[in-house]
């Protein structure tokens, strides 16, 4: 099937939802520019090339554009008349820049670019002030631009799987609350974490150093309930690294990494529900463990040490 009849897309007039997905399709059927009333379009799992004659833009309402796994290269120039388009997957495709047309999209809420061959974000990313999920895993970006500091309503940032050596950028956004940062480059985690971050993955880093940077304001209340630096090479916590810092805190994964000890303000994690630290040089556990009174599962296998009495008194005394 390489074309919709025309006369049956105009008499579809309240056609909302048209899926052509999987059909092997090199190009748009012309007739779907005619589909006026229609508000999602799936063209996903094609072999599509480009979308020059496509002529979505005579599709008014059009919020939703799922165009992963395709072959596309770029994106036409009249894509900023998409006024009300929200939610866009271009995943999967042959992109090496970010199409700048994007970066004009006024609604734009949801966006897609993974598994690419992108190497950096435009600085016009920051146009996009409405962007509530970004989400641009196994490309080649190298760095978060200072622009994107406007992305003041951003909520997911989900950046696995690229070079980038510094998440510090992204980690402030004020209602960030998920930001997934494995297999990257970073080297040194300063954490001044936003006011609504909830979920921190830097797995998979090569991070060495580990420490708290003054909040701001320096009033906010931290909300994060997981935190994972496990598959990293943190031999040691900085000094003044303090746990406290964490009230929240419900999940933290250290695992693989080379650590010898643990802070005493460990303790001080009185939410904390799982706590992994396997594969490390642990000697011991802190005695402050016994206070975590929530605590639902401890995973230390492969260390040195041994379980602390005060541990062992709260397993045994509810």
């Amino acid at each position: 099937m390489v074309e919709i009849p025309l006369d049956f897309i105009q008499f579809c007039t309240t056609l909302r939802d048209l899926k052509l997905s999987s059909m092997a399709m090199k190009k748009v059927p012309q007739s779907v520019r005619h589909s006026s009333s229609l508000h999602r379009l799936d063209l996903s799992c094609n072999r599509i090339v480009d979308l020059d004659d496509a002529g979505l833009d005579r599709i008014p309402e059009l919020s939703t554009l799922r165009l992963q796994n395709n072959r596309i290269e770029q994106l036409p120039w009249y894509f900023p008349r998409l006024k009300f388009l929200k939610f866009l997957n271009i995943s999967n495709n042959k992109f090496v820049h970010v199409p700048r047309v994007i970066c004009q999209l006024p609604c734009l809420v949801d966006l897609d670019m993974s598994f690419n061959i992108i190497t950096e974000l435009p600085e016009e990313i920051g146009h996009l002030t409405t962007l509530e999920r970004l989400i641009i895993i196994g490309n080649q970006v190298a760095k978060l631009p200072e622009e994107c500091r406007s992305l003041v309503n951003l909520q997911l940032l989900d950046c696995r799987r690229n070079n980038i050596s510094d998440i510090s950028i992204a980690y402030t956004l004020p209602k960030l609350r998920d930001l997934r940062a494995d297999h990257n480059c970073v080297h040194a985690l300063h954490l001044s974490l936003g006011p609504s971050l909830e979920l921190l993955d830097v797995s998979h880093n090569d991070v060495t150093f580990l420490k708290f940077a003054p909040s701001s304001p320096p009033q906010v209340s931290h909300t994060l309930t997981l935190l994972d630096v496990s598959y990293a090479k943190l031999s040691s916590l900085d000094d003044t690294f303090n746990f406290a810092q964490l009230p929240a805190l419900q999940t933290l994964k250290l695992d693989h990494n080379e650590l010898r000890a643990l802070p005493d303000s460990l303790g001080e994690l009185s939410h904390l529900i799982h706590l992994s630290c396997c594969d490390n040089k642990l000697v011991f556990l802190p005695s402050t463990i016994g206070l975590l009174q929530r605590l639902e599962v401890l995973d230390a296998h492969n260390n040195s040490g041994t379980l602390p009495f005060e541990l062992m008194y709260t397993i045994v005394l509810p």
